[in-house]
């Protein structure tokens, strides 16, 4: 099943204007740092102006600057991953930002949004792209069983997790309140379809028991982009590592130059189509 975009026939179109006129403070704050400082220098001083910038959301409105520094190529790997007919499921989605990308793929095939977050079901519900598309958007939390579970409520959805992250809960990221959620397992998900395309994941952690489960079936999967935040010679981070290798993937990192400056917060790219990089 394909999904439809607005019903005018030039929806795909407004898909992307939505998504790139979000790109635009990004560009001008970039390429003014890059005759300011040069190509060799202007990272550090990206990292230092992202601490001025009011966002603390990756929104449409808001903190795409934050996003684009932290994500970088990101969008540009899935934009290479899915072509016409592919299934898509945003893991940790937000509010929408690769979704939406997703989306405005020709001929997508299917699109699915998922995130445990209360507040941003009901966001992503009431989006006015998404809800004028069939895109899927389930408040569920990818976990290891299906069945209910409790969730921490990050002060920022951002934050929102179920194994709160020691280094946020000493900076008081954190509301002093859990809900209950429903969790589903990563491959009680995939198997709704034939094949996944493409998998992103960004649950704040909680990847290190999503994919180091001995249980875990990720044969139907092409390829996963994982938001990674433990350190990368960590022992969490190995064991990710060494998971994925034995389910056959060839793993990435996207936009390593960043590791100097967000040790603790980077991209895997895991494959079985090296073509795809």
């Amino acid at each position: 099943m394909k999904a439809k975009h607005f019903l005018d026939p030039c929806s795909r179109s407004m898909v992307k204007l939505w998504y790139g006129l979000h790109l635009i403070p990004w560009y001008v704050v970039k390429l003014t740092l890059l005759l300011i400082h040069g190509r060799r220098n202007y990272h550090a001083y990206v990292a230092k102006f992202h601490a001025l910038h009011p966002a603390r959301a990756y929104s449409f409105g808001r903190g795409r600057f934050i996003h684009l520094y932290y994500e970088h190529n990101v969008d540009k790997v899935i934009k290479n991953s899915l072509k016409a007919g592919a299934v898509f499921i945003d893991i940790g989605a937000n509010q929408g930002t690769y979704t939406i990308l997703a989306l405005s793929v020709r001929d997508i095939g299917v699109v699915v949004a998922v995130d445990p977050d209360p507040r941003i079901y009901r966001y992503l519900c009431n989006h006015p792209i998404l809800k004028n598309c069939n895109a899927q958007i389930l408040n569920k939390a990818v976990w290891l069983s299906d069945s209910k579970t409790k969730l921490t409520l990050g002060k920022s959805t951002l934050l929102t997790s179920l194994t709160p992250l020691q280094r946020f809960v000493n900076e008081n990221h954190f509301l002093n309140m859990m809900v209950e959620c429903e969790g589903i397992r990563l491959d009680t998900l995939v198997n709704k379809f034939p094949k996944v395309d493409l998998i992103k994941m960004d649950i704040e952690g909680a990847e290190y028991h999503v994919l180091t489960d001995p249980l875990l079936d990720l044969q139907k999967v092409d390829a996963l982009i994982i938001e990674m935040h433990y350190a990368l010679k960590s022992i969490e981070a190995n064991e990710i590592i060494n998971m994925l290798k034995n389910h056959r993937y060839r793993i990435y990192i996207i936009s390593p130059l960043l590791l100097k400056s967000s040790p603790l917060r980077y991209h895997l790219f895991a494959t079985r189509n090296p073509l795809l990089w």
